[in-house]
């Protein structure tokens, strides 16, 4: 008896699987107040703990649109990255800007380019020279949107 018990357990053992989660966990927002649940801001935040392994996880997500099948934009409270998934699923951030590096406000150029603009980070004490990147999206809707988030990021960063 002891005998058939244990080729039981030994054969449920070898036939179980790792179990996958069906969706990314809720997001909650720094007010901690519980929202219905977003597939959207719930693959955002999930992104962003996985980017690099995890080296942007202390950052607050806000935001993110994508730019095409394999990059993407992320806006958190603190400022923006732009992502790229690599051909393993990897997330590699291309570049980042902190809201406080911005010299001008973002804004939209031909319709679905958006324009921002930061100082560049110079290793020299003398000059900091004006820089910056034009993120092209496939549709004004989707450029407007951004901007609109961008806005409003930057305006939560003053109450927290």
């Amino acid at each position: 008896m002891a005998s058939s018990t244990f080729q039981g357990i030994k054969r449920a053992a070898e036939t179980s699987q790792n179990v996958e989660s069906l969706r990314p966990p809720r997001f909650i927002h720094e007010d901690g107040v519980i929202r219905p649940y977003k597939a959207r801001e719930a693959n955002g935040s999930q992104m962003l703990q996985k980017i690099e392994n995890g080296r942007f996880a202390k950052y607050r997500y806000f935001a993110h649109a994508n730019i095409n099948e394999s990059d993407f934009l992320m806006i958190t409270k603190r400022g923006i990255f732009f992502v790229t998934r690599g051909t393993f699923g990897q997330l590699t951030c291309e570049w980042q800007y902190l809201f406080e590096e911005f010299t001008m406000d973002p804004r939209i150029d031909g319709g679905r380019r958006l324009r921002i603009e930061a100082k560049e980070r110079v290793k020299s004490v003398f000059h900091a020279k004006e820089f910056g990147k034009i993120i092209n999206f496939k549709t004004p809707e989707i450029a407007n949107w951004v901007l609109e988030k961008l806005k409003d990021a930057r305006d939560s960063l003053s109450k927290y």
